[in-house]
């Protein structure tokens, strides 16, 4: 994906965001919300 002229520490920041977007437009097409993942619990399990 061309991002131009930019710092290569900036790089990976520009090249992630679109694939979160492309993540969030996915999980809505399919019908699920993606603010609670299946597998994510708030309360953490010791024993």
């Amino acid at each position: 994906m061309p991002t131009g002229d930019v710092a290569e520490e900036v790089q990976p920041v520009l090249e992630i965001i679109p694939l979160q977007l492309l993540a969030y437009e996915v999980t809505i097409a399919r019908g699920q919300d993606p603010d609670a993942p299946r597998a994510l619990a708030k309360v953490t399990e010791t024993r």
